[in-house]
C-alpha cells in the first residue's frame, strides 16, 4: 500500500505574491476549452491529460522550464 502525500497548498494571496515576484508560474490544468473561456491572468495552460501522459507523449515545451515553483490550479 502506498502512503498518500498531500501537496503543499498556498493561498490566493501567496500565489499572487509569488508570481508577481517571478518566483512561481501558474498552471491551469483544466481542458483548453475552459482555459480559453477564462483563466487567471498570466496563467499558462497545461491540461491534466498532458501531466498524466507518459513522458514520451508530452509535447515538447508543454511543461514550462521555470526555476521556481509551479503552482497548479483547476478552478
Amino acid at each position: 500500500m502506498h502512503d498518500t502525500v498531500e501537496p503543499p497548498r498556498v493561498s490566493v494571496n501567496e500565489a499572487q505574491e509569488l508570481t508577481e515576484q517571478g518566483q512561481a508560474v501558474l498552471l491551469d490544468v483544466r481542458d483548453a476549452r475552459l482555459y480559453d473561456n477564462a483563466h487567471i491572468k498570466g496563467a499558462l495552460s497545461l491540461p491534466l491529460g498532458i501531466l498524466t501522459a507518459t513522458p514520451e507523449h508530452i509535447p515538447e515545451g508543454a511543461v514550462p522550464d521555470h526555476p521556481g515553483l509551479l503552482l497548479f490550479y483547476c478552478a
